[in-house]
Parts: C-alpha cells; structure tokens; sequence
C-alpha cells in the first residue's frame, strides 16, 4: 500500500510537471504566433497603402506629363492646374518614398523606375508606367515573402 501510495504521488508530480512543461511550450508558441500575425498585418497594411498611393499618383502623373509635353510642344501656356497637379504629384511621390525602405534593393529599383517615368524620356510613357508597376509587384511579393518568413 505504501508503494502504491508512493507512486500515486510520483504520477501526479509527473503530471504536474509535464503540464507545466506543455503550459510553457503553448504560451511560446501562442507568443510567437501572435507576434508573427501581427507583423504580416503592419507588413500588408503597408502594401495596401503603397497601392492606394501608386493608383493615384500614376494616373495624376500622367495628366502632369500630357500637359507638360502639349507646353513644349505647341507653346500651350502652364496654367494654375498644372502647377496644382504638380504639387499633388510631388506630394505623393514624398507619400511614396515614405512607404518604402530605401535600403532595401527591390524598393530602390521601385524609386529609381519613378523617376525614370518622372523624367523626360524618348521612350513612351506607357511602357515606363508599366515598368513601374512591376517594380511595384516586386516590392509586394518581397515584403510579403519577407513577413511570412519565406525567403
């Protein structure tokens, strides 16, 4: 009876230990599961916004180059909406740049694609344009690659 008595309690030490140990191990691995959600969510917040500011600003950009290129060519005078679109433009190029983390290479080819289409070219517009979108795809699937832990 003694010994039964003595093993009674070595299982239930055994099982409080072990509860502990699982205890510890579930809250860990919660920790970490929670942090991880947490970063993908801060990470696709920031795409989605990158996204909204890219839809806005290449659309804008354009009509900015149109009318820049009817002045140039035909003598059209610069109105007082040029010069709105202008500071429209620059301010989400600076929405842009904020997004992004310039010491990352993908995002530096993203800006570099930017200006290249900011800039005045021979090459068409439209192609630019498209350039820039894939750069842009590239710094979504990097980052989002990057979040997931998947490198």
């Amino acid at each position: 009876m003694k010994d039964t008595a003595v093993f009674s309690v070595v299982v239930a030490a055994l099982a409080v230990i072990i509860g502990a140990v699982m205890q510890y191990f579930t809250l860990k691995l919660t920790r970490r599961n929670t942090v991880s959600g947490l970063r993908v969510g801060v990470v696709e917040s920031s795409l989605s916004s990158l996204r909204n500011v890219l839809s806005e600003y290449l659309p804008l950009l354009y009509q900015v180059d149109l009318k820049f290129r009817d002045f140039k060519i035909r003598g059209t005078p610069l109105s007082e909406e040029y010069y709105k679109l202008v500071l429209q433009e620059e301010k989400l190029r600076v929405l842009i740049q904020l997004c992004l983390d310039q010491n990352e290479e993908t995002h530096q080819l993203l800006l570099t694609a930017i200006e290249d289409l900011r800039g005045e070219s021979d090459e068409l517009w439209l192609p630019r344009r498209d350039k820039v979108i894939l750069r842009a795809n590239a710094v979504i699937a990097h980052d989002r690659s990057q979040a997931l832990g998947v490198t």
